[in-house]
C-alpha cells in the first residue's frame, strides 16, 4: 500500500537525524576549537575566541551542505553535475571565508579586514555559486536576465559606486576603507541577489519532486544576502572600534542560519528521488478500486511524470490521461478500454525520461524497477 504521510514522517526524522548529526559535530568542533585557542593563546580577546569558535561552526555547516549537494547529483547527467561541483565550490568557499578575521586578528593581519580585502573570498564564493546556478538554468531552458552576466556586472558596478559615495558615520576608520569593504560586499550581494532571482525562476518552471529542494535553496540565498548587506549598514551607522553588534559575534548569527539553511536545502535535493510525492485523487481511487494484483496504470504515468524536471514538456502527453481521468466517478474502476488508450501515454512518458530528460540520465531497466517498488509490484507486471 502505498503510504505518503508514513513516508513523509519517515524524512522529517532523516532529516533531523542527519541535521542534529551535524550540527552536534559543528558545534563540538567550534569548543574544541574554543577551548585550544584559550589554552594556547591566552592573550586572545574573549571575543576574538567566540568569532572564531563560531566562525568554525559555519564552515563545518557549508562542508555539511556542499557534501549533499554533491552526492544528490551523483545519478544524475553530466552537465548538472558540473554545474552543482561550481555551487559546492562556492559554497564550500563561503564557509571559508567565515574564518578570515580570527586568522587575520592572530597574525595581526588588521590590514586584511580593514581595507575591505576580507570581502575578497565571499566575493569568489557568490561567483562560483552565480556560475552554477547560471549553468542549471541553462540546462532547463530558463531564460531570464537574472541568469546573465552582464547584467551581474553592470548591476555590481551601478550599485557599487553608489554605495562608496554614501555617507557614513563618524568612524576610527578612515573614508577609503569604509568604501573598499562597502563596494566589494555589495558585488558580492548584488550577485547574491541575482542567484536567488535565479533560483526562484528555475522553481517555477521545474518539476514537482525538485521545487521544494529550490524553495530552501532560495530562502538560504536570501539570509544569505541579508548577512552580507549588514556589515555595510554597520560602516554606514556605526563604523567604530566599539561596535558591539560587529566584535560581540551578532553579525554572525545570519551566517549561521544561512548555513543551516544551505544543509536543508541540500538534504532536501538529496532526498528528491528517494521520496513519494503523493499520487493523484484518481490515482489513489485507482489503487483503491483494483485488486491487489491489478497494472495501476493511472499511479504510474502520474509518478513517472513527477520524476521530470521540465514537466511542461510532457504536459500534452498526458492530455488523454486528465480525460480519462475526469470521467471517473469515486470508487469508480478505470474500463479495460480507457486502460488501453493509456498504455501509449505511459510508454511516450517512460521514453521522454530515458532519451530527453536533461538532468537525470535514466534507463528503462531503472525506471520499470522504481515503479516496481513504488507501487509493490512483480517485475512481471512492471515490465508489461
Amino acid at each position: 500500500m502505498y503510504m505518503p504521510l508514513r513516508m513523509l514522517n519517515i524524512y522529517m526524522k532523516r532529516f533531523w537525524f542527519t541535521f542534529s548529526l551535524g550540527m552536534t559535530v559543528s558545534v563540538l568542533i567550534g569548543v574544541l576549537f574554543y577551548v585550544a585557542l584559550q589554552r594556547h593563546y591566552p592573550e586572545w580577546d574573549q571575543r576574538n575566541l567566540v568569532n572564531t569558535s563560531l566562525s568554525s561552526v559555519v564552515a563545518m555547516l557549508s562542508g555539511l551542505a556542499a557534501s549533499l549537494f554533491v552526492r544528490s547529483v551523483r545519478n544524475f547527467k553530466p552537465e548538472l553535475r558540473r554545474a552543482y561541483r561550481m555551487l559546492c565550490i562556492g559554497i564550500i568557499l563561503f564557509g571559508l571565508a567565515q574564518v578570515q578575521y580570527p586568522i587575520a586578528s592572530y597574525t595581526n593581519a588588521s590590514f586584511w579586514y580593514l581595507d575591505g580585502f576580507i570581502a575578497l573570498p565571499y566575493l569568489a564564493a557568490a561567483l562560483f555559486i552565480f556560475s552554477g546556478v547560471r549553468s542549471f538554468a541553462y540546462i532547463l531552458d530558463v531564460r531570464t536576465r537574472w541568469a546573465s552576466l552582464r547584467w551581474a556586472v553592470g548591476a555590481s558596478v551601478l550599485v557599487a559606486v553608489a554605495v562608496a559615495f554614501l555617507p557614513h558615520a563618524r568612524s576610527d576608520f578612515s573614508s577609503a576603507q569604509i568604501a573598499a569593504t562597502d563596494v566589494l560586499t555589495v558585488v558580492d550581494a548584488v550577485f547574491l541577489v541575482f542567484v536567488a532571482a535565479t533560483v526562484n525562476r528555475i522553481k517555477h518552471f521545474i518539476g514537482v519532486r525538485y521545487a521544494s529542494a529550490m524553495q530552501w535553496l532560495y530562502v538560504a540565498f536570501v539570509v544569505n544576502i541579508v548577512a552580507g548587506v549588514q556589515y555595510i549598514v554597520i560602516n554606514i551607522l556605526i563604523s567604530r572600534n566599539d561596535n558591539w553588534y560587529f566584535y560581540d559575534s551578532m553579525s554572525i548569527i545570519p551566517f549561521v542560519i544561512g548555513a543551516i539553511l544551505l544543509v536543508r536545502a541540500g538534504y532536501v535535493m538529496f532526498l528528491v528521488n528517494r521520496l513519494p510525492v503523493g499520487e493523484s485523487a484518481a490515482a489513489r481511487q485507482e489503487l483503491q478500486a483494483s485488486g491487489p494484483h491489478a497494472f495501476p496504470i493511472i499511479g504510474i504515468i502520474t509518478y513517472l511524470a513527477t520524476l521530470a524536471s521540465k514537466p511542461q514538456e510532457i504536459d500534452p502527453t498526458l492530455d488523454v490521461l486528465r480525460a480519462i481521468t475526469s470521467q471517473l466517478t469515486p470508487g469508480q474502476a478505470i474500463s479495460e478500454a480507457d486502460r488501453q488508450r493509456l498504455v501509449p501515454v505511459y510508454y511516450a512518458v517512460e521514453k521522454y525520461l530515458v532519451t530527453e530528460e536533461p538532468l537525470r540520465a535514466f534507463t528503462v531497466a531503472e525506471l520499470r524497477h522504481m515503479v516496481t517498488v513504488e507501487f509493490g509490484l512483480d517485475r512481471a507486471a512492471a515490465a508489461k
